[in-house]
This record gives C-alpha cells, structure tokens and sequence, in this order.
C-alpha cells in the first residue's frame, strides 16, 4: 500500500507528488499520456515563483529557453493599446518576473522533478476508477501501458485530473458555473511580429471590434506563439455552421492589431477547440480523498482589463473566478505558497485549492487550507468535510 496516489501528471499532480514523496512517503502517479505531450495554458503568473522555488526548479526555468515575462497589455475594441502592466512596478522582488512556457516540456520538467524527489510515476497509465470501501476511498484501478489492469490501494487518493474530474464526476460533486460557459479556439504560430525589450515576452490581451470575444497572444520560444480566441459559447460556437478554422479566422477578421501581428506568420496546425470546461465542486475533500478542485476559466469579455490581472488560460497551474461578471479572488483559492511541516505537506497550486496531505502512524488526516494558510478544515477517520468556507 502507497501513502498517496496522484491520478494526473500535470502542473497540480506533478507538484503534490514531489513535496509528499520528498517526505519520505511512498507515492504513486498516474498519467494517461506518454510526455511530453501538447497542453494548452502557457502563460504562467508571476506568484508561482514560490511553487517553483519550493519544489527546486527555479534554477532550470532561469536556464531555460522560455521568455520572460515582465507584464501584460491590453488593447481595446479601438485597436489601441493600453500601458503595459509591469509586475515589477509592485513587486520589486525578482519573482515579478515570470516565464511563458511550452507546456510540454515544462510539465515534463515537473513531472521529472517528482521523480526525482521519489515518486513513482505511471506514463500511458488510464486510472478506470478510484476504488471505494463505503465513503471511504481505498485506491484505484488501472490500465498500465503495457496493457495489464490492476488495483492499487493508498491510504489518501489525490485526484489531479482537471476538467476530467475523477472523482467529482463519480461522487456528483460538479456544479456547471452558470456564468463561466466559455469556448476557446486556439492554435500556434511561428514569425509573428514580438515586441522589442522586456515587452519582448508579454502576454497580450485583445479584444475584437465587437467585444464579443478577445484574443490572447502568447510569444513562446522557437520563435512561436500562441493565439486564442475567447468567447460566450452560445456566441463562438453554437449557432454557427462554420468549422472551428473558418470561425477562428472571422474573429481574426475584427480584430485589427492581432491582424497585424501576425500578417507574416505561418500557422503551425490546425485551430483546436475546448468548451464548457468551467465546474464547482461541492466538496473538495473526503474520507481518504482530495480534489484539487480547477474551476479554470477564461474570463467574459476579459474582465482583468479592470483588475490588472492577466487571465490564466490553464489546466492545472492557476484558477481566477467572476461573481455577476465582476472579477475577484475567492479568498478560497488565492494560497499561492508551498509549507513543508514536519508531519505535513500543504500543497498549493497557484490559485488553486491549497490542501494538506498528512500521514502519521498509519492515519492521514487532509486539511483544506484558507488563503492565509490556517487550517480551515480537518477530516480525520470518520469526520466529515465540506468546501473550506464551510469549515471556516
């Protein structure tokens, strides 16, 4: 029996199985793709510094070739652009500045780094189902990629799966979020027209003539970048006979300064598609269970025009929430930092749920963690748990 299984490799997985496994708990991973793999979401926020530093992987980001992202811009329906935003003008310290990321090699960094502090990772391993004695959970069972089926049991079951929702599907956990139903379509390209000097690596928000929907424009390394576009889904998607490319490209057609940027640039493949990827689970934690709840969305008519924030565009990294199209952080979800106790491992993802993993003399115990890290919540043996402001 592991300590812990991990059911998901990607930034959120990846970083639960390194800071419990480098406690000296046995722990296992499982990930249904072979990495590095394509993934959407690579524009990271500059607050994960401290993840990073935590989980001893800073040094390989300032060494890689991701660029650095100093701030973010916004252009309105006018074309014109706003001041950039540079994160340095309020945080002075050198974790303002922040990287742009190939998604496939980062996660495959993180992932890597999880093995190295010794957790045992499953690659091309489809978890079937997580294994439940009564309320309890007990393991799962899993296709491995050599094609055997097997149980494995873990005194706590992580559930890292993003919009997958492992558990939350099977548990009816999932609330759909009634303002959050976006539609995304994006692709790559190479040659697009970069800024010059730290704006070289800034994210750019964009939105169409209409302000029916808004771009994102990414500069990634190799001379890449990526280019999304947002919308309400009833307004990208339905309603429209039109192929996800033809859709892609008349959005591209009211949006004069991304026109322009990329007017030299080569289309890398074809557009891809998510849609109806934002949920709320109504618990986030059980008896021998977590999830590390992503209610990731992009955000209607990018509403951090009026925050200075940058939307994160991100399975597993980040979560940002709107209440009645206005933009906060729920007070739930804003932990950013990583504690490693002497008993305990507190995982926090950026902006995602912050949780505790706890084994101790063959009991575990998961706390859910308010945003300025005191316990919120505690399930040990047969004690129940809600969401954390429940417990608060």
């Amino acid at each position: 029996m592991s300590d812990v299984i991990v059911i998901g490799g990607g930034p959120a997985g990846s970083t639960v199985a390194a800071l419990v496994a480098e406690t000296g708990r046995q722990v296992q991973l499982f990930e249904r793709e072979q990495f590095p793999r394509f993934a959407i979401g690579e524009s990271l926020m500059p607050d994960t510094y401290w993840t990073f530093k935590r989980l001893g992987v800073l040094g390989r980001l300032k060494d890689s070739a991701f660029p650095r992202k100093h701030s973010v811009q916004f252009f309105g329906k006018s074309g014109r652009g706003s001041a950039p935003f540079y994160f340095a003008d309020t945080n002075p310290h050198e974790s303002a500045v922040t990287w742009q990321v190939l998604r496939g090699p980062f996660d495959e960094m993180l992932l890597d780094n999880a093995r190295a502090k010794g957790a045992q990772v499953h690659q091309g391993a489809r978890v079937l189902e997580v294994l439940f004695e009564g309320d309890r959970a007990r393991g799962v069972r899993a296709k491995l990629a050599d094609g055997q089926t097997r149980a494995f049991t873990a005194q706590v079951v992580v559930d890292a799966t993003g919009q997958s929702a492992l558990i939350g599907r099977k548990l009816k956990l999932t609330q759909p979020e009634p303002e959050l139903k976006k539609a995304s379509i994006y692709t790559h390209y190479r040659g697009g027209q970069r800024d010059e000097g730290i704006n070289e690596g800034a994210t750019l928000i964009l939105h169409t003539e209409n302000r029916d929907s808004w771009f994102w424009y990414i500069p990634l390394s190799d001379d890449t970048v990526s280019v999304g576009v947002v919308g309400a889904i009833s307004y990208l998607v339905q309603g429209r006979r039109e192929d996800a490319q033809t859709i892609f490209d008349q959005e591209l057609a009211k949006c004069r300064p991304m026109q322009e940027r990329l007017q030299n640039a080569e289309q890398l493949f074809p557009v891809k598609t998510t849609k109806d990827f934002s949920y709320r689970a109504s618990r986030i934690a059980g008896e021998g269970w977590v999830v590390l709840q992503q209610v990731v969305e992009i955000l209607a008519g990018c509403p951090a025009v009026k925050c200075g924030r940058v939307p994160l565009h991100n399975h597993g990294v980040g979560e940002r929430r709107t209440t009645g199209g206005k933009p906060h952080t729920d007070r739930r979800l804003s932990h950013s930092h990583i504690h490693l106790e002497p008993h305990s491992v507190r995982v926090g993802v950026y902006q995602c749920v912050a949780v505790c993993v706890q084994v101790r003399h063959q009991r575990r115990a998961v706390v859910c963690s308010s945003a300025d890290g005191h316990p919120a919540g505690l399930v040990r043996n047969s004690d129940a748990v809600g969401t954390a402001s429940e417990r608060e």
